[in-house]
């Protein structure tokens, strides 16, 4: 899987997991919902990425954003409901994760276990 996708899939996977309703007003929604679309479908049509979700924090808000089909074959839409494998990214995600919380010092490597 190309470096790119793999990052909107883990991105995507890593707001899925805080789904919440957002506040915001219409207007705030379109013009984030136009932003994160930009670039969404042209990797969608260029990769063959037949669905995804997408979520977004902005000033502390969530905003999610489904795109495509769940499935080629039925056509059903993405929704928030839609489950998606997360396979390998699994790793890349907790490597991920426990990176950033070595460099914000949350976790530190260098302590020696019991």
């Amino acid at each position: 899987m190309p470096p790119m996708i793999r990052c909107a899939v883990i991105a995507a996977l890593c707001f899925a997991l805080f789904r919440t309703s957002s506040h915001a007003i219409e207007p705030e929604n379109s013009r984030i919902g136009s932003a994160v679309a930009r670039p969404i479908r042209p990797l969608m049509q260029r990769y063959g990425i037949p669905g995804i979700s997408v979520g977004i924090i902005v000033d502390g808000r969530s905003y999610i954003y489904d795109y495509g089909v769940a499935s080629k074959a039925t056509q059903r839409p993405v929704t928030r409901a839609t489950l998606f494998e997360i396979g390998s990214l699994s790793k890349t995600l907790t490597a991920s994760l426990a990176s950033y919380a070595h460099v914000t010092g949350k976790l530190s490597a260098s302590r020696s276990c019991p």
